[in-house]
């Protein structure tokens, strides 16, 4: 019987590293999250600091293209403004403390830290699957964000290319 027992205590310790390996390459992900949301912010403030600089050098003659040029600002305004939600720095409301730290948020950690190594291969297994879940969930918001950044500029840039073509044929 403690042959068996010892047989599942190692199971159990290679599924938590093998979960831990998961989590690590989520936690790469959530970097690939951040780097990609990074770059569409720096594109999105480009195209908007520019987008910005025509609309003060345009004529009132050409209201149609300030108009295209004013809505296509906007959109990447709101691009830089989604790109900046998914940087920003926030863990999931529920249950996040809990399952990253493996505590209740008004609880010191030290202790817990202390308590971590004493726990069984069970809790340990439940406490890696908790993470996975938590992070997995992050990385999710984070490329659906970014992915609406990306559209937005695309939007943007379909409207300034319009507004431009437009001020080529009245010109």
């Amino acid at each position: 019987m403690e042959r068996a027992a010892g047989e599942s205590t190692a199971d159990g310790l290679l599924k938590v590293q093998r979960l831990q390996g998961v989590i690590a390459a989520m936690v790469i992900e959530l970097q690939r999250a951040d780097a990609k949301a990074t770059a569409v912010c720096g594109a999105a403030g480009g195209f908007l600091t520019a987008g910005v600089a025509l609309l003060a050098g345009l004529g009132v003659t050409a209201r149609g293209p300030a108009a295209a040029l004013l809505l296509a600002s906007a959109l990447l305004a709101v691009a830089v403004g989604v790109a900046l939600w998914a940087l920003r720095p926030v863990l999931p409301r529920v249950g996040s403390a809990e399952a990253l730290l493996g505590v209740r948020r008004a609880v010191d950690i030290g202790p817990v830290v202390a308590s971590i190594a004493g726990l069984g291969v069970a809790e340990q297994l439940r406490l890696e699957e908790a993470r996975l879940v938590v992070l997995a969930g992050l990385a999710r918001q984070k490329f659906r964000a970014v992915c609406v950044a990306v559209d937005l500029i695309v939007a943007a840039l379909g409207v300034a290319g319009i507004g431009s073509l437009s001020l080529y044929v009245m010109g």
